[in-house]
């Protein structure tokens, strides 16, 4: 078991930030900063956002940041979206930021994302962003990076939250065209053989969104034994 060994100062400092009590106004000025721990709890103390400018600094923090911080970022969204209701962060222009995150490498991340896609203003264009994301992955796959390890697991675990947001969402589009752009990908993607990926896939295609176009991919998963792709083709899907 590998212990981990956490540093005094570092401990007592993030306890004493825990303790202490900032403005919004405080707040924002310590993510202008560069100490990662003042960050972090800072961003779990916001209580909301009151302005654009506000909502870009906080969403800025949500990917190429130190993994606790951009964590904390998609928790406070969460809550922003869902509990909050807050209109402020659910502009159009955040969205690609959004489908960056649910590519994160912490699945913490990509999960606490995906949980507020149904409340997007505009669900047919973050569906559109996020197949283009996926055909971005299909692409660094066929063009592999040799020095880079684990290429194709990470490159799965990308599609695999893709995929899962998909899911999530198109139950809520009504754009036709968004099948037809995302079917070549849910063709390729059970190529794989992976369950967990056919899976995702077979989320999509049973979840309301253009059956007819999605039913020769029906119909092949239809045939894989695996228990938990099965069950999306039986009455009771739990």
């Amino acid at each position: 078991m590998k212990v981990v060994t956490l540093d005094k100062e570092i401990f007592e400092k993030a306890f004493e930030l825990c303790n202490a009590s900032h403005s919004a106004v405080e707040i924002f000025r310590i993510l202008d900063g560069h100490d990662d721990v003042e960050k972090q709890i800072a961003i779990l103390q916001l209580d909301d956002v009151e302005d654009i400018e506000q909502a870009k600094k906080l969403i800025s923090h949500l990917t190429n940041q130190d993994g606790p911080i951009r964590e904390a970022v998609a928790i406070k969204l969460r809550e922003l979206f869902i509990e909050k209701n807050n209109k402020i962060v659910n502009s159009i222009e955040f969205y690609k930021v959004f489908a960056d995150a649910i590519c994160d490498v912490n699945p913490n991340i990509c999960r606490f994302v995906i949980e507020f896609l149904y409340k997007l203003n505009d669900k047919n264009y973050m569906a559109a962003v996020l197949i283009d994301k996926v055909k971005n992955v299909f692409e660094r796959i066929e063009s592999p990076d040799i020095e880079q390890k684990n290429f194709l697991t990470v490159r799965l675990f990308n599609i695999y939250w893709c995929f899962e947001a998909l899911g999530t969402i198109l139950p809520f589009c009504d754009d036709k065209k968004l099948s037809e752009m995302i079917f070549p990908y849910l063709e390729r993607a059970i190529m794989f053989g992976d369950y967990t990926i056919d899976e995702k896939v077979a989320k999509i295609v049973t979840c309301g969104f253009d059956n007819e176009t999605f039913q020769p991919i029906v119909n092949k998963l239809r045939t894989v034994h695996n228990f938990y792709v099965k069950r999306y083709f039986t009455k009771d899907k739990s």
